[in-house]
């Protein structure tokens, strides 16, 4: 069992989670803007082209979110690394 932690891939070696400053800046907006979502607890009237929707701003701001993280990941997509050897 002592051999295990010692092996390749034993999960012996582990420096532990360091996050990128990517992940910290991304961790820090998300917590900033779940902040600004359920504050905004009163009740409002949004209008949708012909609708009139009554529905708690949080509700809406959080369905905002969503809408703009699925329309950001198709669209976006993953761009691939451009090779190191390779001039334009």
């Amino acid at each position: 069992m002592a051999e295990e932690l010692h092996k390749p891939g034993g999960g012996g070696d582990r420096q532990g989670f360091s996050p990128s400053p990517k992940q910290i800046a991304g961790a820090v907006l998300g917590v900033l803007l779940l902040v600004v979502v359920f504050q905004n607890t009163d009740t409002t009237r949004v209008t949708l082209l012909f609708f009139d929707v009554e529905a708690q701003l949080w509700l809406i701001l959080l369905g905002t979110i969503v809408v703009s993280l699925v329309i950001g990941i198709l669209i976006g997509g993953r761009r691939a690394k451009p090779s190191k050897g390779k001039k334009k």
